[in-house]
């Protein structure tokens, strides 16, 4: 490590296995869900419940056929062309550690642990080991970070190359000098481009970066550098869009369209997680939005929605009202633009498409660690002033925290059980018969868990309410239903 005596790394490591500790301990716990198992079998090269023919029959060698690159293309396309980048790692990682909960959700462990590295670094380049340390400590306990470094899909491999494009984009701003800069032009559009392959809506990011541009850049060079990188980047993602990605879109507008559905059909106005785009929940998935960062479930237990960003969020600016340093405010001013632009673009795309989908904390993951680290900034800022204030800050933000994690650990709001489908495998493992399900979704995850070299047959009957084995109706598989 950069400069660092034998306590301080040891410190740092220490942190690092905490952080990794907490986003290993509940990687089994609960059953994956209906996005990570579309994950898993599109890495796989199985487009989602694609047989749905009743009276078709399918065995295990189903499997072994589609799982290929191409068929990876093919129900990345057919899903809706999102996550492709996603999609081709995860396939290559599934395929060398296998497809259980905790193997497919460990790459998303990595990439968050890797988002934490990057963050320490630049903290300790930008702003000295205690600071540094500091918010490594936050980020390590960060809710957020750890909800998404347990599930199976793209958002912690999105947020790592988002961060890191956004912090070349810095060392572009502030450093007066930079080192092998057509490196790091290279580096910054194949961050970016990798970015927006991982996920579409990073690119309120990216957006974030152009107003960043325009504010701070006035060096030529930089500017040279930036729209070189930022076009390695439109490249990459240009090259997916001829060859799939456009056709994923349709798919997409389709999904975005059937939300939109769902609400004028629902005669309350509301249907679950889908909410009209009026004022009053914009206001509420901004809020929202904020909560995420700050401990999303505090108002499951005190029924009280505003009290985070009522409380947190005057205190957070607190440094960036009152700091005199020029270099440092404009330090502020990067990180809050990286922020709200993330939620201005939420807002547009609410009034867009009349619902706020868009303020899902899945989305606002993108933003969180620069509103994260700003926030980070300020209370450390406060803390060296006066270590009272900073002390009961601090105080209060572990609370949130110990409620947030407490959350995360017990799956609220989810509150899912154990993943069935091993118990299922393991109960018809060695049945000669045909196997009925209900449809072909539960047969794909099934044959996951079966044994490879055993061939099995499976019927389909929509009448079904839970696996039928047809020779061993002994079998009671109702508590592991799904």
């Amino acid at each position: 490590m950069l400069a660092l005596n034998n306590s301080q790394k040891a410190l740092i490591f220490s942190i690092l296995l905490f952080a990794l500790f907490l986003r290993l301990i509940n990687i089994n716990e609960h059953s994956i869900w209906f996005d990570e198992k579309t994950s898993v079998l599109i890495a796989q090269g199985i487009k989602y419940g694609e047989a749905t023919s009743n009276d078709s029959i399918v065995n295990s060698q189903f499997l072994a056929d589609k799982n290929s690159l191409q068929n990876v293309y093919l129900s990345t396309i057919a899903d809706n062309g999102n996550c492709v980048a996603y999609n081709f790692t995860l396939h290559f990682w599934t395929n060398t550690f296998g497809t259980s909960d905790s193997a497919a959700r460990a790459l998303s462990v990595l990439f968050s642990l890797a988002s934490l590295c990057l963050i320490f670094f630049f903290s300790l380049k930008n702003f000295g080991f205690k600071v540094a340390s500091f918010i490594l400590v936050l980020f390590a306990l960060n809710p957020l970070s750890i909800t998404y470094a347990n599930e199976a899909r793209s958002y912690a491999m999105a947020v790592f190359f988002t961060l890191s494009a956004s912090l070349i984009l810095w060392n572009f701003v502030f450093s007066k000098e930079i080192g092998k800069p057509w490196l790091k032009v290279f580096l910054y559009g194949l961050c970016a481009g990798i970015a927006l392959l991982s996920h579409y809506l990073t690119a309120s990011i990216f957006i974030a970066h152009v107003l960043i541009a325009l504010f701070f850049l006035r060096n030529k060079k930089s500017w040279i550098y930036l729209i070189s990188g930022g076009t390695i980047a439109v490249v990459i993602f240009a090259l997916w869009m001829m060859n799939g990605g456009l056709e994923g879109l349709k798919i997409l507008k389709y999904q975005t369209d059937a939300y939109a559905k769902i609400l004028a059909d629902y005669k309350e106005g509301s249907s679950g997680f889908v909410m009209p785009a009026n004022i009053a929940n914009i206001i509420t998935g901004v809020c929202q939005v904020w909560l995420q960062e700050f401990g999303n479930t505090l108002q499951a237990f005190f029924r009280i929605r505003m009290i985070i960003p009522l409380l947190l969020l005057p205190l957070s600016v607190v440094a960036f009202l009152f700091c005199k340093n020029s270099e440092h405010r404009k330090q502020y001013s990067f990180l809050l633009i990286l922020f709200f632009t993330q939620i201005l673009f939420a807002t547009y795309s609410a009034f867009d498409s009349g619902h706020t989908i868009s303020f899902q904390p899945l989305y606002a993951n993108f933003a969180a660690p620069y509103i994260y680290l700003f926030f980070a900034l300020g209370l450390f800022y406060i803390w060296e002033r006066n270590k009272i204030a900073g002390g009961i800050l601090i105080a209060v933000q572990i609370v949130i925290l110990n409620f947030s994690l407490n959350a995360v650990y017990n799956d609220i709001p989810k509150n899912r059980q154990a993943n069935p489908y091993p118990a299922i495998a393991k109960a018809i493992e060695n049945t000669q018969s045909n196997i009925t399900c209900s449809n072909w979704k539960d047969v794909q995850m099934l044959l996951l868990y079966l044994p490879k070299e055993k061939n099995y047959t499976f019927n389909i009957d929509s009448a079904a309410d839970d696996v039928i084995l047809c020779d061993a109706a002994s079998y009671d598989l109702k508590d592991l239903r799904y």
